[in-house]
């Protein structure tokens, strides 16, 4: 991948907390890598680039920790490190969040900006979160252990780019390359 970047000049966003057209706008960028359970809006393009699986992350010493799954009402009782956003108090219930309420209302213990954050306070022993395990496998975070939901929560991540938009070389061809791994 660095032979790509190197040879292919481009500006990418990752929106993680933030809405697409707010992301676009805040910063001077052509795509946007965005985990969502649908696709985008008619004044946006997208393809897969691939999918991830959300879990339970919790610290090494957490009686969960030697689980293979876990269900996620036995969540229930569990102190929440939470996602949130500056447009809102809390990420708004994403399609896993939806489901999570589904069984009970997470307490919040505190508040976290980014993914990797949030893994550094469950390993600090502030509670568990429910993240991405590609992200959070890749962040290479000591004293966390990863449980997967069962039923398991699967998440496609989608680069964007605002259609009719003047693409730059290096980001078509990141859209082609992107394409051919599929």
């Amino acid at each position: 991948c660095s032979f790509f970047e190197d040879n292919h000049k481009y500006k990418i966003l990752a929106v993680i907390n933030e809405s697409l057209d707010r992301g676009f706008e805040m910063q001077d960028c052509e795509l946007a890598v965005l985990c969502s359970p649908v696709p985008p809006d008619s004044s946006h393009e997208s393809i897969v680039y691939r999918e991830d699986e959300v879990v339970a992350v919790v610290n090494a010493s957490h009686p969960l920790a030697r689980r293979a799954s876990v269900r996620l009402e036995e969540l229930r009782d569990e102190d929440f490190v939470m996602l949130f956003s500056a447009i809102s108090d809390f990420i708004p219930p994403s399609f896993w969040i939806a489901r999570v309420y589904d069984f009970f209302q997470p307490k919040a213990a505190v508040k976290a900006r980014y993914g990797s954050q949030a893994a550094q306070m469950v390993a600090q022993g502030f509670g568990i979160s429910l993240l991405f395990r590609k992200a959070i496998e890749d962040a290479h975070i000591d004293n966390l252990a990863l449980v997967s939901l069962d039923p398991p929560v699967r998440c496609p991540v989608y680069l964007y780019w605002k259609k009719d938009s003047k693409l730059s070389d290096g980001a078509k061809k990141l859209i082609e390359f992107v394409r051919g791994q599929h």
